[in-house]
């Protein structure tokens, strides 16, 4: 590179050339011994073929909705929000929604004591998010209620998609961390 000279970008490229070629042979031979030995295959933890990934999606969908289902029975949500935060006024119903199609449990916090859009019975916070650590936090903002341990886990802040609210919580509460990974 200091020197480019045809013979030194020629030297190079063999040696470029030598390095893809070893670099192939291995990538040849890694593939092959994935494919020999089961345990080795990651794929089979997380597909990435179209079938396969389907079959592993339907799965992933009747965990998800069998934890959903079952969530209430150790969890509760808290829900905190504010009347006049425009990210609350489109999360709020979509959360209603939510909670009302899975059965869940939500208690409504509004941060400057009114009403919350989808919420009417939602309570004035009276310093329950600083209570639960939650003081300050980006609204909204949803935790899980473990009635277990009494502590809270952040769940989203932020508006969040149902889609994603339904793998949090399945992740949150039905999988050991590094299960998915």
């Amino acid at each position: 590179m200091l020197e480019p000279s045809e013979a030194n970008v020629a030297a190079y490229l063999h040696l470029q050339r030598e390095a893809l070629d070893r670099a192939a042979t291995f990538s040849d031979a890694f593939r092959r011994t994935v494919w020999a030995e089961a345990a080795l295959d990651y794929t089979l933890r997380r597909p990435v073929g179209a079938l396969a990934k389907h079959l592993w999606a339907d799965a992933r969908r009747a965990e998800r909705a069998a934890a959903l289902a079952r969530l209430g029975e150790r969890y509760g949500l808290i829900y905190l929000g504010d009347g006049s935060c425009g990210a609350c006024q489109v999360f709020g119903p979509l959360l209603r929604a939510f909670a009302s199609r899975h059965g869940l449990d939500v208690l409504a916090v509004s941060r400057s004591g009114g009403p919350l859009e989808g919420w009417p019975e939602a309570i004035a916070d009276a310093g329950r998010a600083a209570a639960l650590g939650l003081d300050g936090v980006p609204l909204p903002a949803l935790v899980l209620y473990d009635t277990r341990t009494r502590r809270v886990r952040p769940v989203a802040f932020g508006v969040v998609a149902e889609d994603q609210l339904a793998e949090r919580l399945f992740v949150l509460t039905a999988r050991e961390v590094g299960h998915d990974y």
